[in-house]
């Protein structure tokens, strides 16, 4: 809806509401437009009239809407918004307008040229630290077998070079005669215990691998609870579907995410019914917002109590504030928090509808 009304404006009045945005007072526009003072004033009321500021008396919430809902638009979407032909007269002279919306004008500047325009923020994904690859797991039964065997060849070379220095300088033994040969017995063998004994000593090696223990499985997601236990609707709906009951239907239209940290969202009802209805209510008594982790939103100005009559078989958006295009704010700079991922707008008690939740997905 936002969008819709910017793209009423000529490139001229684009070009001046952006330079509006980025903090230009009046007489720097005029000088960049090469244009009058004056005529800045009347570009600017045609602005007003045309995104429906003009019907907003408080200055204060007239100034909030135009810097929190059109501002960052304008920032952030300003090469992208649709423009006029190339072939409209940029010279033509604007609307001329009310001396009302002229003071509006006027009283504005002063308030405008004491605001600085909002930075756009930025938020950078967490720093992604490479690691260098692990090494490979250790293998002790193989590095002990290799080492035995090493040291198995190396006391074979030095037993092998002994032996042959042993039998070239040393006498020979004397030979035995031939009764020594007969009568010679075999050397005794002692029993395993006794002395002399050779006792045979097995090296058992015991490889202990750590076994980590089982990852313990992160609980599901649940999503919030069923709504309304005798409606045919899912328990959350997207943003764009339709909530019905009793022929009251209702849905998010719109939700805007800004980097103030605020949440517009813009509710459309229908009246199916075949009568007219009265609607009666307010952010505090009948909207509230929570995220994925269950952290609840602040509403911003949500005490004021709207009425509109919805005619039969009408279909409009809720305005709130005196027909400010949004229904409802919630603002608070959790909204960037790496953890939050999705918010869930709860709509309660609102005409026939007792309860109904909507789905909003939270970039990153």
């Amino acid at each position: 809806m936002a969008f819709d009304k910017l793209s009423t404006l000529t490139k001229r009045e684009l070009e001046i509401l952006h330079w509006l945005c980025m903090g230009v007072d009046y007489r720097g526009i005029a000088d960049r437009g090469s244009i009058s003072y004056n005529t800045v004033k009347v570009h600017i009321g045609n602005v007003y009239k045309k995104l429906d500021l003009d019907y907003i008396e408080s200055r204060t919430v007239r100034l909030q809407t135009l810097v929190e809902i059109y501002c960052p638009l304008v920032r952030q979407s300003y090469a992208t918004l649709p423009k006029p032909a190339p072939d409209e007269d940029e010279e033509e002279e604007p609307a001329a307008i009310s001396a009302r919306i002229l003071d509006m004008v006027e009283a504005d500047e002063r308030d405008l040229v004491r605001r600085p325009p909002q930075e756009v923020v930025t938020i950078d994904p967490p720093p992604v630290r490479i690691l260098p690859p692990a090494p490979p797991p250790a293998r002790p039964f193989r590095a002990m077998l290799i080492g035995v065997l090493g040291g198995a060849l190396l006391m074979a070379c030095l037993g092998g070079v002994g032996f042959l220095l042993w039998q070239q300088f040393s006498p020979p033994p004397p030979l035995p005669t031939q009764s020594a040969l007969h009568t010679q017995a075999p050397a005794p063998t002692s029993a395993p215990g006794q002395p002399g004994a050779t006792i045979a000593v097995q090296t058992v090696v015991v490889v202990v691998t750590a076994t980590p223990p089982p990852a313990t499985p992160e609980p599901a997601a649940t999503l919030p609870p069923t709504t309304e236990p005798d409606t045919p609707n899912a328990a959350v709906l997207e943003v764009g579907e339709w909530w019905k009951t009793n022929d009251v239907w209702i849905k998010v239209s719109e939700a805007l995410l800004n980097e103030s940290g605020s949440v517009i969202i813009t509710l459309d009802m229908w009246n199916k019914t075949g009568s007219s209805l009265l609607f009666e209510w307010s952010t505090a008594r009948n909207f509230s917002l929570k995220d994925n982790t269950g952290h609840v939103y602040p509403r911003y100005r949500g005490d004021e109590v709207n009425n509109e009559v919805f005619n039969a078989g009408e279909s409009k958006s809720l305005l709130s504030y005196g027909g400010l295009p949004y229904t409802a704010v919630f603002t608070d700079q959790y909204l960037f928090d790496p953890s939050v991922t999705d918010l869930y707008f709860t709509v309660t008690d609102l005409s026939r509808i007792a309860q109904a939740q909507f789905h909003i997905k939270v970039p990153k």
